[in-house]
């Protein structure tokens, strides 16, 4: 199921319990995991971030998360 709201796009799949939030595109693309299971994703060229992917999503704490990500966004899922 992808979502668009405020400029950012969610994906959540629940076979893989993952959420990926999309704020830009980009085309070479790296990521890094920031604490166990949330991988930001940057442009390779500008380093701006476009994108966080949520493993495991329906079991997390959504308050950390929210300190853990630094793009403001709701909870949809």
């Amino acid at each position: 199921m992808i979502v668009q709201k405020n400029n950012i796009s969610y994906y959540y799949d629940p076979i893989a319990d993952s959420l990926n939030l999309y704020l830009g595109r980009a085309e070479k693309i790296y990521s890094n995991e920031e604490c166990k299971g949330v991988y930001f994703i940057r442009d390779e060229i500008t380093d701006n971030l476009i994108g966080v992917e949520i493993l495991y999503y329906s079991t997390r704490n959504k308050l950390k998360l929210k300190e853990t990500i630094p793009v403001e966004f709701d909870f949809v899922i």
